[in-house]
Parts: C-alpha cells; structure tokens; sequence
C-alpha cells in the first residue's frame, strides 16, 4: 500500500506534469506504478510529455522525495486523498483540471450535501462583515459547510463566523499544511479541527507559499462548493478569480451588492452586471435556489431521493450521473470532454434518464439532474 502512494506521491509532484496530463499519463500507461517503469521512448509518444517531462519521471529523485513527503505526512497527521478515491470530492473528481491528490488535515467530511464557499476583500468593512454574520445566522439552520482560504478580511470573518454559529469551516491553503499562513489565524486553525473542520491543500509538506499558487488555490475553494459567495472585492484579485472558475465549473455564484464608487464593493458590482454572478440581498434566496430545508423538514426530503440508487446503473450511467450532480446544467459537448464517452452513447443514456424523470432538458440542450 505504501508502494503505492509513493507513486500516486511522485506522479503529483512531477515537474512541467499537471493534473490533466498527470491523468494522460495513468492512462496511457496504465497504472501509476507504469508510468515510472516506462522507457522514455515510450513516453515521448504521450501528449504533453516531453523530454523534461520524461526525465524528470524517469529521476528515481522523485520516488525518494515522494518517500520523504509520505513520512512528513504521516508525522503531521495529514490524510492524503486520491482522485480515484471514493472519499475524493465528488464535487472535484469530475473536472479536467482537479488535482490527483488532495492533502487534509482534520475530520470534514468533503462530501457533505452542503457545500458554500465565501471569498472577499482582505480589507473587509463593517458593511461587509455585518451581512456575513447576518447570514450565517440564518444559514446555521441548513447545515452547510464554509469553505474559504483564511486569509485576512472576509476570509477569515467567514471562518469565524461559521465557528460562531456552530457550522464546520474548512480552509483551502497555497502552502503544503506543515504550516499555516498568515500565523496570526492559528488559533482560529485550531479550532476550525476542534469543530470537525478541516484543512485542506494540494501542495505536499514542505511546499513553502509563493504568489503562484494562490490562482491553483483559488480554484480548489471554487470547485469544493455548490456555491459560491463573493461578500467584497475590488475589480481584480483572487476573489475574482475565483468567481471565474466558479463560472467555469458551472457553479452557482452571488454576489453582494455595493455602493457605486466604493473600492470594495467594485468587483461584486462588476460581476453583477456582467452576469457573472446573482445579485445577493437576501441569504434566503440562496437557500431557495439550491432547495435547501431546514433540519426539521430534512427527513422528508432524504425519503424522496432514497430512491435513486447508483449500485442499479451501469458504470458510464453512474458517471454521467454523477457529473450532473456537481453541475448545476451542462451541455453534451461538456459531458464528452469530462466523461470520455461518445456523444451517441451520452445522448442514449440521457435520453433513457429523461424518460425515468431523474434529468431535466433545459433550454440550449442544457441538462440537469431532477431530484
């Protein structure tokens, strides 16, 4: 077993390799451990693979830092999670550019049904903060997750509001999680794990923060959620970035309104008017897109999905299932990129699906699960 993370280890930290060529290659090669008993002819034939690619995957330095990582890994309490994975987020698994191994810190469950993330400013104002806590108030009775990245500003208010209200709060890092930035949240950290939270990171023990990783970082918080919040920010910045992979992953975004002019509140003015995101008063409307219930009407809603079981489809009815469930409506085209299926067999199974009431066609061939 342990062989085995060495190579899952050593394919996530290979030089010039991505996620998306990191996957080409498990398929091309046919496993993992293939991939480093390759010759480099054979992997010069692989897309993207060139020759710094090929010899940094035939470096035997990459197995012994892979080997290094493992222990440290172990040694700080950290989870490594797969993408092959079952407790990999569903919610990542299906995207191009999701990372083949997640590292974690703490109990959170990845999967939960409810997942929101909140991203802003790092100069957060009273008016932003106040909606916040105004809206945690109201969201303690739904049960999400929060997801941000505990930097200062909103991010961290998020964190500490969820906390106040006695929701579990995650944050995304851009550094490996043998440490923690800024420091000043440490405390904050800590009881995030105390509250069945978590950590969360794609960058192995020992990765130190640079600039570069907070995009890579930004794009994880974007794609845990089912939906994404920009509370404050200004024109550019990771907010906005994050915003845009929301968009990208078909993600529900909103965003809160702000008086013209204000340095603050002009991103989320931006994103609103370019349909980038909904405008967001009022918390409740959220809630009433997403059809979330209230813990005491929640019963009645688990009984009416429980007749969904997966285990009765066949494996490429189960994927195209599970893609819509983290896709708030994706068209064809999409679903081949995502599922590697032809789209005759994609159209058949949804048209078999849409027969069965569990998918929906929208308009523009656009489709959506129907639970």
């Amino acid at each position: 077993m342990e062989q085995d993370w060495l190579h899952r280890i050593a394919l996530s930290i290979l030089e010039g390799v991505g996620p998306v060529t990191a996957k080409s290659l498990i398929g091309y090669c046919g496993g993992e451990e293939a991939v480093f008993k390759s010759t480099e002819r054979s992997l010069l034939k692989i897309p993207g693979i060139g020759a710094k690619q090929a010899k940094s995957i035939l470096s035997q330095n990459v197995l012994l830092k892979a080997e290094q990582i493992f222990k440290d890994s172990e040694k700080y309490g950290i989870e490594l999670i797969y993408f092959r994975q079952d407790n990999y987020p569903y919610r990542l698994k299906y995207l191009s550019d999701s990372p083949i191994l997640l590292y974690k810190k703490g109990k959170m469950d990845l999967n939960h049904k409810r997942m929101l993330s909140i991203v802003g400013t790092r100069n957060a104002t009273e008016y932003g903060v106040s909606n916040l806590e105004n809206w945690m108030k109201v969201l303690q009775s739904y049960g999400p997750y929060i997801i941000s990245g505990l930097a200062y500003g909103i991010d961290i208010a998020s964190h500490r509001m969820a906390l106040k209200y006695n929701l579990p709060t995650a944050c995304v890092l851009a550094n490996g999680l043998d440490t923690l930035y800024p420091k000043l949240h440490m405390d904050t950290a800590k009881k995030m794990l105390e509250n069945d939270g978590a950590w969360i990171s794609e960058f192995p023990v020992g990765t130190e923060l640079i600039r570069e990783n907070f995009p890579r970082r930004n794009r994880i918080i974007a794609a845990l959620c089912d939906a994404l919040i920009v509370v404050e920010t200004k024109r550019k910045g990771g907010s906005i970035i994050s915003a845009e992979y929301a968009n990208e992953y078909s993600k529900e975004v909103y965003a809160l309104p702000g008086a013209v002019g204000s340095a603050t509140s002009e991103g989320c003015n931006y994103l609103i008017k370019t349909h980038k995101a909904q405008l967001l008063d009022d918390i409740e409307d959220l809630i009433k897109d997403k059809d979330w219930q209230k813990y005491n009407q929640e019963k009645k809603k688990e009984n009416h999905q429980t007749s969904l079981n997966l285990s009765t489809y066949d494996t490429e009815t189960q994927t195209i299932i599970n893609v819509l469930m983290t896709h708030k409506a994706i068209g064809i085209d999409k679903l081949v990129q995502i599922c590697a299926l032809e789209s005759t067999k994609i159209a058949s199974i949804l048209l078999n699906l849409e027969f069965e009431g569990l998918v929906k066609v929208l308009p523009g061939k656009r489709y959506k699960i129907n639970l």
